[in-house]
């Protein structure tokens, strides 16, 4: 249905100055680089009356181009198209290039519509922003969208980040300059100028989450205040300003207490997670890595961050397993590479990009030391090459203080080390033996005694475990 108000509100003239207002204070934050606009329009009166708002005040407002962006979800049919031609004749009256997409194969009742619909819209919007070299994607968020936001979020257990709501100005360039701005004043400046919008009747349907709190719940709320929306407004932009603190904390933390990570896995320190405000964190740097997890499943890994061994499924395609000291997170498919190379008998060696760091060199002294990360061989029996590699299952040693041999994976389970530790251990191999577990034990047979001649210091440094 089209509709096409003229009336006259004695307000009038002092909303649409308090609404340019807004928007000039809003375009006067951004960076002064070129505003050259991508505007969202679906038709609809929010998005409408941006276009409109924007196009009359772009002297003023500082915009040197502006473009459409419509998609049609085809879920409506005939009244989907004619969405679309209203904003194409809109586009064409004002001069504006337009821009359109159609999706297919789409149901109102197919599962996870609206999350499908919505990731189809700014896919197209950022190709349209890249190609085109647009500086923003503009769209019609209003303040009562941000309410209704908020109580979205509130309803499916949203912490403190999703309190904050519709960002205003996203690191990915979509503004909503209208945040402040309600409908009612928007449908006021449309009917006062006579301009037409369309009404999509799927807003109407209550099986929709945001429209049941639209039709439904707000309207209850508005009885018990009348200012409700406004309440909400206020509460996500505190919780932005809370959420502003515990960012520039949150990265002191990761610089802290993340060892190592990549776009398929990450591994957390156990320290870090007596940090306060780590459940915070851990909902923080899953969103980085894609991993949307229930707060029921963040508590269930903060809880399990003792355990030294095991593997717990997180989510989108995601588990967690135990290390000595750390938890990592591993995407399914990840491997962890094996290393495989020839070390410097006398100098230094450094691999994979400088994660590994050995050291060799004649000693004139031997001492004791509890640094498993520095050992003193018996240089007689150091033979070239000397190799060091992954852990293996054929791999065997004497650990030092002991006399009988035993497979490394075994000795290595029986200190405490959990599945993943053991498959990113390394062993140094003099050709066929096993010299040293960096780390962790020396062998026997290669140990300083008093019949030793010359001995050869070995230090190893790891920067990251995961190579």
């Amino acid at each position: 249905m089209i509709y096409f108000y003229v009336i006259v509100n004695r307000d009038f003239y002092n909303r649409v100055i308090l609404i340019i207002q807004s928007l000039i204070d809003f375009f006067t934050k951004l960076p002064k680089n070129k505003l050259s606009l991508l505007i969202a329009v679906s038709g609809g009166a929010d998005s409408v009356a941006l276009l409109h708002l924007l196009h009359r005040n772009r002297d003023i407002l500082g915009i040197e181009s502006i473009a459409v962006a419509h998609v049609n979800h085809g879920l409506r049919g005939s009244d989907a198209d004619q969405d679309e031609a209203l904003v194409q004749s809109m586009a064409d009256s004002l001069s504006v290039p337009f821009f359109s997409k159609k999706l297919y194969g789409i149901t109102l009742d197919s599962s996870g519509i609206e999350e499908y619909c919505r990731s189809e819209r700014y896919a197209f919007f950022h190709h349209l922003k890249k190609i085109h070299n647009f500086g923003y994607i503009v769209t019609a968020h209003t303040a009562d969208d941000q309410a209704e936001t908020l109580l979205m979020r509130i309803i499916r257990g949203s912490g403190i980040r999703g309190l904050t709501g519709v960002q205003e100005v996203r690191a990915d360039g979509v503004i909503r300059p209208l945040l402040g701005i309600t409908k009612k004043e928007l449908l006021c400046f449309l009917q006062k100028n006579g301009i037409m919008w369309r009404d999509d009747y799927t807003n109407s349907d209550t099986v929709f989450l945001r429209n049941n709190i639209r039709h439904n719940v707000l309207p209850l709320l508005e009885k018990l205040n009348p200012a409700i929306r406004e309440h909400l407004v206020t509460l996500g932009k505190s919780a932005t300003d809370v959420t502003s603190i515990v960012e520039a904390q949150y990265l002191q933390w990761k610089v802290k207490y993340v060892l190592d990570e990549s776009d398929v896995h990450f591994e957390l320190c156990r320290n870090g997670f007596s940090a306060a405000g780590m459940s915070e964190y851990l909902v923080r740097i899953l969103c980085e890595h894609g991993i949307q997890c229930s707060h029921k499943k963040n508590a269930e890994i903060i809880d399990n961050c003792n355990e030294t061994s095991g593997r717990l499924l997180v989510a989108n395609g995601w588990s967690v397993y135990g290390a000595r000291t750390s938890l990592i997170f591993l995407k399914d498919g990840f491997r962890i590479p094996e290393v495989n190379e020839t070390i410097t008998y006398q100098g230094e060696t450094t691999l994979k990009n400088g994660h590994i760091r050995i050291v060799s060199q004649h000693s004139d002294v031997f001492v004791r030391n509890d640094d498993k990360h520095t050992a003193y061989i018996d240089s007689a029996f150091l033979k070239e090459p000397l190799v060091l590699r992954t852990v293996g299952p054929d791999d065997h040693f004497i650990p030092l203080g002991r006399k009988n041999e035993v497979p490394v994976l075994s000795f290595l389970e029986s200190q405490g080390y959990s599945k993943i530790d053991r498959e990113r251990m390394f062993v140094l191999v003099n050709v066929h033996d096993v010299v040293w577990v960096p780390g962790v034990r020396l062998s026997d047979r290669v140990k300083v005694t008093n019949s030793t001649k010359s001995i050869t210091k070995m230090s190893f440094q790891l920067h990251a475990h995961i190579l």
